[in-house]
């Protein structure tokens, strides 16, 4: 007989009202001690860590019979999911797992439903670049700002537009789009402002807690601009939020003007 059970106050640290409940363990103890033969209990606690101080956990930790699952960092899932593709014949490039971290996440069914899509279209043997993730993985909203603002700061102002326009087909509000960018040019101020004290790209996610590929997308594109019209744009930004808000400005049309701005 399989048990599982999905309560985790008896092993993990209270949390909330679960900290008013008193646990009676004794009798618990006692069948750790001499389980049933026949049966195998599973004890399933979504925790960071367990409370070592109470005897039902010391009791398992000296049985051997705790088993950690810690999720995988990105680049061990960046491996997973190459793997995977492997496993079915495919070659995932490692570009290509990078944009796909980036646009899925890191939630593991998500990722193994992508990277099995990417390898039905790939076929027997293919192969899995940037451009079949480009085109079959959903960008994120985040990303499709970003393209609006490299298409500014490069003066591909139809390409801008287009970008905007089939933002707001998506229902994405003005306001919004208008924060994301905001985040953009404070992540591009603050990546340059890390390069100047020699910090890797690995150690620029870590300080900002972003995504690897996403900080290395956005150091290409902060050579652009400088220190200086960085400042600008968001000096100009917070008060287009300003007049978005009290109605100052019609937003829709507020936002495009700033983005004819930015060629200037």
């Amino acid at each position: 007989k399989l048990v599982i059970i999905r309560d985790q106050s008896v092993l993990a640290a209270a949390q909330g009202k679960e900290g008013k409940i008193e646990h009676k363990t004794e009798r618990l103890l006692a069948y750790l001690q001499q389980p049933c033969e026949s049966s195998v209990v599973v004890f399933q606690v979504m925790a960071e860590k367990l409370d070592e101080r109470r005897k039902v956990v010391k009791l398992l930790k000296e049985q051997n019979a705790l088993i950690p699952f810690q999720e995988l960092q990105e680049s061990e899932l960046q491996q997973w999911t190459i793997k995977r593709a492997e496993e079915q014949g495919r070659i995932l490039k490692k570009e290509a797992a990078e944009l796909l971290l980036a646009r899925t996440g890191t939630n593991m069914q998500q990722l193994a439903h992508e990277v099995d899509k990417l390898c039905l279209h790939a076929g027997p043997g293919g192969t899995i670049d940037v451009s079949e993730v480009e085109t079959l993985i959903a960008s994120t909203v985040e990303e499709d700002v970003f393209a609006l603002i490299d298409a500014m700061a490069t003066l591909k102002v139809d390409r801008a537009l287009k970008l905007y326009g089939e933002l707001l087909l998506r229902k994405e509000e003005p306001i919004k789009i208008a924060a994301l960018i905001a985040r953009q040019l404070r992540i591009m101020l603050q990546i340059k402002e890390l390069a100047q004290h020699q910090y890797s790209p690995q150690q620029m996610a870590g300080q900002l807690g972003l995504h690897p590929y996403a900080v290395k997308l956005a150091a290409e594109k902060a050579r652009i601009f400088s220190v200086k019209s960085l400042g600008g744009h968001l000096d100009r930004l917070a008060e287009l939020d300003y007049k978005m808000k009290t109605g100052k400005i019609e937003k829709t049309l507020g936002l495009e003007l700033f983005l004819l701005s930015l060629t200037a």
